[in-house]
């Protein structure tokens, strides 16, 4: 074999490896630009789940008040609260009773845990409810 095709081949097999190590490369790099695709839709996907529901962005649109409706968005999504218990906070009047009450703890505390029947107690109802409440609190317990 000549020098000439000595060098030739040495070219050739050089420029092949070259080809060959930017088509793995490019193989490599489309796998991996695959998966981040696939982790980043996971990630999405799992971020909106966690997030509100059609029905509760309804019931969000249907606020007039920034401020109110801020506020609702926030603790749905803090106490990821269904579309029903949120549909309930708002019946119950929860953001203006927090903006009345000077124990805003206290009204707090009743709506995360004290939970009403399926219908919609009346404005009577949920003041009664809200007294005896705040009765127990400053009472420090019940008698009965």
């Amino acid at each position: 074999m000549s020098n000439l095709q000595a060098t030739n081949t040495v070219f050739y097999n050089d420029m092949r490896d070259i080809i060959v190590n930017a088509r793995d490369n490019a193989v490599r790099g489309v796998e991996y630009t695959r998966l981040m695709m696939y982790w980043h839709l996971g990630e999405r996907i799992f971020v909106e789940d966690q997030q509100l529901n059609w029905s509760q962005y309804r019931q969000l649109l249907a606020i007039d008040d920034d401020y109110k409706r801020e506020y609702y968005e926030l603790e749905a999504t803090d106490n990821a609260w269904t579309g029903r218990e949120m549909e309930r906070q708002i019946n119950s009047l929860l953001y203006e009773r927090l903006l009345m009450s000077n124990d805003k703890e206290a009204v707090l505390y009743y709506d995360r845990f004290e939970k009403f029947p399926d219908e919609n107690p009346t404005v009577e109802v949920l003041l009664e409810e809200i007294k005896d409440v705040l009765d127990l609190v400053e009472g420090g317990g019940a008698d009965e």
